[in-house]
């Protein structure tokens, strides 16, 4: 069973300066009734080579690739019996994917962390982003690939 530590409110901080800054689109949203929380233990395990041999380098690309393109953050509806053991009025869980997450720029959490909050609705239901959802955030970040590069511009510093 997987282990998960509660966060230390870094993430929650960021998430209520986004809610200030983008009030049209985040408004809705009730930040302390999302409980964050990191997985530690999650991790891509590198490329072994054959006979203790080092890793071809298309081993390793392919390793490359996979921890790319793994999640780092998980907006979940916070499961009732979860909420009920935690004795908690929280709705949402962000699960946090430390050990990925790690190496992200602060501007390229924020954009995640705007990602996850847009997928709560006004209605107060997860729905899956669409491209609505992600062209306002392209248009903030000036590219449509903000997720795969590293230099983008803080969107709380973007007017």
């Amino acid at each position: 069973m997987k282990r998960y530590i509660k966060d230390s409110g870094m993430y929650t901080d960021l998430m209520n300066q986004l809610k200030d800054k983008f009030e049209d689109t985040l408004g809705h949203v009730f930040i302390d009734e999302i409980l964050v929380v990191q997985d530690t233990e999650f991790e891509i395990k590198p490329p072994k080579g054959r006979s203790g041999e080092d890793p071809t380098e298309e081993q390793v690309e392919k390793w490359e690739q996979k921890k790319k393109h793994a999640w780092k953050f998980q907006m979940k509806k916070l499961p009732e019996l979860f909420a009920d053991i935690l004795d908690t009025k929280k709705e949402f869980m962000l699960i946090v994917r430390q050990n990925v997450a790690k190496d992200l720029s602060e501007e390229q959490t924020l954009a995640y962390l705007y990602t996850e909050l847009r997928k709560i609705n006004a209605e107060y239901k997860l729905v899956k982003p669409d491209l609505h959802t992600f062209s306002d955030l392209a248009k903030l970040l000036g590219r449509a690939d903000w997720d795969q590069a590293y230099n983008i511009p803080n969107i709380l510093e973007n007017e």
